[in-house]
């Protein structure tokens, strides 16, 4: 379940075309992961929580999606409980410590 945050950013479309292109470098996708972490459109979400999901994908990439994942979940005080049995372990090992941290009562919620 994905929540309706915001309207969608025109400025994220282009970070979540690089972050989905498997052609791109693994060093632009990974920065555009990282700055998508700043952004509560659903549709960002949805492409961080598709990548940080893939077993193909490269685990830097996986990794920093799950970083963004967690700065979003702090901010908006939202961790969907499916992301925790979805995301591949590189993914959760930036989101778990980041939201234990800053929002512990998100995960005892999901």
């Amino acid at each position: 379940m994905l929540i309706n945050m915001a309207r969608p950013d025109p400025n994220s479309a282009a970070l979540v075309a690089i972050l989905l292109n498997r052609s791109a470098r693994v060093d632009e996708r990974d920065d555009a992961a990282g700055y998508l972490g700043t952004s509560d459109d659903p549709s960002v979400i949805e492409a961080l929580v598709r990548v940080a999901s893939d077993a193909s994908d490269d685990e830097t990439v996986v990794a920093t999606c799950g970083e963004s994942l967690a700065e979003i979940c702090v901010r908006s005080g939202f961790l969907d409980s499916a992301w925790l049995t979805a995301l591949r372990p590189e993914a959760l090992n930036e989101l778990i410590p980041w939201v234990r941290r800053e929002r512990p009562d998100l995960l005892s919620e999901a």
